[in-house]
């Protein structure tokens, strides 16, 4: 799996977190759409989580801007690899 397809899976797998939240809440809607305020409620939620287990939210947020920026420098680096490795008729080179 490429490094790009492991951020969209991430992207996929936050999605289903997010819809499984709405579902949770009873604020189900047709799987098509978008709730915009979903993940704003979700990201409070989340703050009301860590304060009844005595956990500080800006931490954890702080670790996890951190591993995002992590992965998206690994992703951006490992698409600068695979355009250098493309022909310039962009095909992929012959084995």
């Amino acid at each position: 799996m490429s490094r790009r397809s492991n951020n969209t899976g991430r992207s996929d797998a936050a999605r289903f977190a997010l819809r499984s939240y709405q579902w949770a809440k009873s604020d189900w809607l047709d799987p098509d759409e978008e709730d915009p305020d979903a993940l704003i409620d979700l990201l409070a939620d989340l703050r009301h989580f860590c304060d009844t287990r005595g956990v500080c939210y800006a931490d954890y947020d702080r670790i996890a801007c951190d591993h995002y920026d992590e992965e998206r420098r690994a992703s951006d680096a490992w698409a600068e690899v695979k355009s250098a490795h493309r022909s310039p008729l962009g095909a992929s080179p012959a084995r």
